[in-house]
């Protein structure tokens, strides 16, 4: 009768140590998968922080590029208007030098009349 109480007891230790093994495996299971998808939720917001902040310094980074280019469009635009208006007075300067007044290509008040010899440099 001891022996059946013991083997009885035995039996009833066993079925609550694979009862609380279980029970940890299953805890361990929750806790595992728990850890899994926070760790896929961080991944995620991470991700769609990361990608504002790229898109944000791009978007900066075009616009700095864009109003550098226009500045750089008007100081070409400048520059050249500034060459344009130096060889017009490097060329009346020639003329002036060379005795020959300036003609408009419209101005008809210095053209000579029609079967008369031009005295101007023109």
């Amino acid at each position: 009768m001891e022996e059946a109480m013991a083997e009885e007891y035995k039996r009833d230790l066993r079925d609550k140590m694979q009862s609380f093994v279980s029970n940890k495996e299953k805890e361990f299971q929750k806790k595992q998968e728990e850890f899994v998808r926070r760790e896929q939720e961080l991944r995620a917001t991470m991700e769609t922080s990361l990608r504002k902040s790229i898109s944000t310094d791009f978007e900066h980074k075009l616009r700095m590029l864009e109003g550098a280019n226009k500045d750089n469009e008007e100081k070409l635009r400048t520059s050249r208007q500034k060459e344009l208006e130096f060889l017009k007075k490097e060329q009346e300067l020639a003329n002036k030098e060379a005795g020959c007044p300036r003609r408009s290509a419209t101005s008809k008040s210095n053209a000579s009349p029609p079967g008369r010899p031009s005295t101007s440099c023109g």
